[in-house]
């Protein structure tokens, strides 16, 4: 089965013309992707990779760095999903955050934070010092300068944290 779904991936892949596959978002390998999908598409893409200068000499270390990975971390998966959705849920109802979307549908969720890009900028400083927890050096702007946006992604080191923990944490970003 596809990790948080009922069907298996190969079954899901089978729905679409190509699959695109983040090296370095969830598995954490270096940077790179693998996309599939019929060969004229493909070919396709080769050109167009070539004609924005993405053909770099030398990619085995990515692709080793990708399968190690791979190997390593996909049967984590389904840990990393559970452990997001315990924070998500951990998160609902804290005054001045919103996780997008909720419940998480993979590992990774954004979460809306209202906070000034300031105030949160002089937040995170402070936990790095006061706590030695470093989250986010500044947040992703919005439409709203009242709302910051950020990525949390659970991985290795999320999972150490306690939902509880991590709720703590976005609390004190908030507060400023």
């Amino acid at each position: 089965m596809g990790v948080g779904l009922p069907y298996p991936a190969a079954e899901i892949a089978a729905l679409f013309d190509t699959i695109y596959v983040s090296f370095y978002k969830g598995i954490g390998a270096l940077a790179g992707c693998c996309l599939a999908g019929p060969a004229d598409v493909l070919a396709e893409v080769r050109e167009w990779r070539k004609r924005m200068g993405g053909t770099l000499h030398g990619l085995w270390p990515g692709a080793a760095s990708a399968l190690s990975c791979l190997r390593r971390r996909l049967p984590l998966m389904s840990g990393y999903l559970g452990h997001a959705r315990e924070i998500a849920s951990a998160l609902r109802g804290v005054p001045g955050v919103r996780v997008v979307p909720d419940p998480p549908q993979v590992s990774m969720m954004h979460l809306l934070l209202a906070a000034t890009q300031e105030g949160f900028a002089a937040a995170a400083r402070r936990l790095a010092a006061e706590q030695h927890i470093w989250t986010w050096p500044e947040a992703m702007i919005t439409l709203d300068p009242g709302v910051q946006r950020v990525e949390l992604y659970v991985g290795d080191a999320t999972r150490a944290l306690r939902p509880d923990q991590v709720r703590d944490i976005i609390t004190a970003l908030v507060a400023g």
